[in-house]
C-alpha cells in the first residue's frame, strides 16, 4: 500500500476490554498522521470502551512517551509501533 503508513499498536493494561485482551493490531493511514488521528481511530472502533480510558492512558511512541499535548503534532512513520499503556489509579 504505497499511499498507506502502517502503524502497529499494542495495548497493556488491567482493564477487561476486548481490545486490551487482543494485545496487537495493526492500522493503516493515510502519510502525516498523527498519534491524534490513530486515537480518534480508535474511539471510532471501539466507542465508549476507548473513550473512557483514554485520559488514563499513556501513550508510547517507538519507546517515547507522547504526553497529550503532543499527539496532534507528533507524526507517525510506516512500520511504527505505539503503544498504549492503561494505568490503574485508586488507593
Amino acid at each position: 500500500m504505497k499511499d498507506k503508513i502502517r502503524v502497529n499498536v499494542n495495548y497493556h493494561g488491567l482493564w477487561d476490554i476486548p481490545f486490551i485482551r487482543k494485545k496487537v493490531e495493526t492500522f493503516y493511514f493515510p502519510p502525516k498522521s498523527t498519534v491524534e488521528t490513530l486515537i480518534k481511530s480508535l474511539i471510532a472502533e471501539y466507542g465508549e470502551d476507548f473513550k473512557k480510558i483514554n485520559g488514563f492512558c499513556n501513550v508510547i511512541v517507538d519507546g517515547k512517551w507522547v504526553g497529550p499535548n503532543k499527539r496532534a503534532d507528533t507524526e507517525l512513520v510506516d512500520g511504527e509501533w505505539v503503544q498504549f499503556t492503561f494505568g490503574v489509579d485508586g488507593g
